[in-house]
């Protein structure tokens, strides 16, 4: 467990330790907040796979938060990092990385972890994304499967051809399941994609064929707060092939 925790703290700490002193948040501020964050890591007690998994992902947390500010950006400076008055004093961003931890911890799906790392950088330099949006992010994120996040990133690629209908008759378990997780999307409650109407004046069908799908402004956020342009083309081509199957 103590193993485990280093490890843990490393990739936290190191992250936290990374900043020049002139950020809107000082190094001193972050490193505080991934210090505690690894501190209470080491009450935890993770098996040989948790570890990975979480490592994983704070490992895509890190280096996201490198590149944005090597790039010159800055951290959100509104109060996100700091401490609040509500029970357990913690603030919003550690709110946020820790339910990404937990979420981290159970997830089994591995392609996922790097996409759950993203969110927490993004979340860390992302104003315009406050606590409640965060964290219904966090909930979509943790409840869609790694097909689902193919299928919100193959509706945004021009250069993945989707079939032009559904079918009625699916040729396998495979291909009735994706077609079920791209329908998913598109449900009342979760609204993440729908159809593009755009130009259109004719009386509408009855059911949208798949090229006629885009991302909500809700799938928009989703998928730009999980990288999900970063899927390689490969896996959507795969996904894509699936959903011709015929």
């Amino acid at each position: 467990m103590v193993k485990a925790a280093t490890a843990i703290g490393g990739v936290l700490v190191e992250a936290g330790l990374e900043w020049s002193t002139d950020e809107p948040v000082s190094s001193s501020a972050i490193g505080s907040i991934f210090s505690s964050m690894a501190e209470d890591a080491l009450v935890r007690r993770l098996s040989r796979r948790e570890r990975a998994r979480i490592i994983t992902a704070l490992g895509a947390a890190k280096q996201e938060i490198n590149r944005r500010w090597n790039e010159g950006e800055d951290l959100r400076d509104d109060g996100f990092f700091a401490t609040n008055e509500e029970p357990g004093g913690d603030s919003f961003f550690e709110e946020i990385a820790d339910g990404v931890i937990v979420a981290s911890q159970r997830e089994h799906e591995q392609r996922k972890l790097q996409h759950l790392g993203c969110l927490i950088a993004n979340v860390a330099y992302e104003s315009r994304v406050d606590r409640v949006t965060a964290n219904w992010a966090l909930r979509q994120a943790s409840d869609l499967s790694w097909t689902h996040y193919m299928l919100l990133a193959v509706v945004a690629n021009p250069d993945v051809v989707l079939p032009e209908h559904d079918l009625s008759v699916r040729p396998s378990w495979q291909s009735h399941s994706t077609w079920e997780a791209f329908s998913e999307l598109g449900e009342r409650g979760r609204n993440l994609m729908h159809s593009d109407r755009t130009g259109e004046h004719s009386f509408p069908n009855f059911r949208d064929h798949p090229r006629k799908q885009v991302r909500s402004p809700s799938g928009q956020l989703l998928a730009l707060l999980l990288c999900l342009d970063r899927i390689p083309r490969e896996d959507l081509e795969a996904v894509a092939e699936v959903l011709h199957e015929e």
